[in-house]
């Protein structure tokens, strides 16, 4: 997503709005099996501020994962508040802040690291989820499986009477 911003880098306290609505296909390359089929839409504006410019607004999408615990296939919506910085190449002594070179602004890095910065590392269908059985991959949430769950680490078998008298 690459804008013109000739009309306000020359100028300070200038504000231009952008507003998109367009599918980023280099999203599902940087989060694996997650699938970003919708559209990311972004509602905001850029402005200068003495030489460097604010991002600000509001962006959201959806997203298709499988649940952590049981697999089941889920469809997830995110809403993102945005705020960077932005400065000049020229200016620019740190390698971790956002830049511009010339009259364009290149926002597809922006968009994707606040798109991945907001996915939570874990999706779960319901918070009760009881996941698969271990044993059989018996689906918890629709009933229980006949396999017999030994409780502890074997490796402690040894400690199971100390107690006893």
């Amino acid at each position: 997503m690459v804008i013109d911003i000739s009309g306000i880098i020359k100028n300070d306290g200038a504000i231009l709005s952008i507003e998109f609505n367009e599918v980023i296909p280099s999203l599902e390359a940087v989060i694996k099996g997650i699938e970003f089929n919708k559209p990311v839409e972004f509602k905001g504006r850029l402005a200068n501020g003495q030489g460097m410019l604010y991002l600000s607004g509001i962006m959201g999408t959806c997203y298709e994962i499988d649940c952590y615990r049981c697999s089941k296939h889920l469809e997830r919506c995110i809403e993102i508040k945005v705020k960077e910085g932005i400065v000049s190449v020229e200016k620019n002594g740190d390698e971790d802040v956002y830049t511009y070179q010339g009259n364009f602004l290149d926002l597809s890095a922006i968009i994707k690291d606040n798109i991945v910065l907001s996915v939570p590392m874990r999706v779960l269908c319901s918070n009760d989820c009881k996941g698969l059985c271990h044993i059989c991959g018996t689906d918890l949430n629709e009933g229980s499986c006949s396999c017999i769950k030994e409780s502890g680490d074997p490796r402690f078998e040894v400690l199971k009477d100390f107690f006893k008298e």
